[in-house]
């Protein structure tokens, strides 16, 4: 969120990248914890699929 406010409230090149690198930083961290809670926990699909993960879209 951020780095959307600085890009609503400076829209120049610097805040564009920055909302970009957050963004991308943001989906990868989401990415992994998904994958290392489908190792520690057994039923995690299961729970993936029945939730609605970044941007709407399913995790699973």
């Amino acid at each position: 969120m951020f780095g959307l406010g600085m890009l609503i409230n400076n829209f120049n090149l610097l805040s564009i990248a920055a909302f970009v690198a957050l963004s991308a930083n943001m989906v990868v961290k989401a990415n992994y914890e998904d994958r290392l809670l489908r190792t520690r926990h057994s039923n995690a699909i299961e729970y993936q699929q029945s939730v609605l993960g970044l941007f709407g879209r399913k995790s699973a």
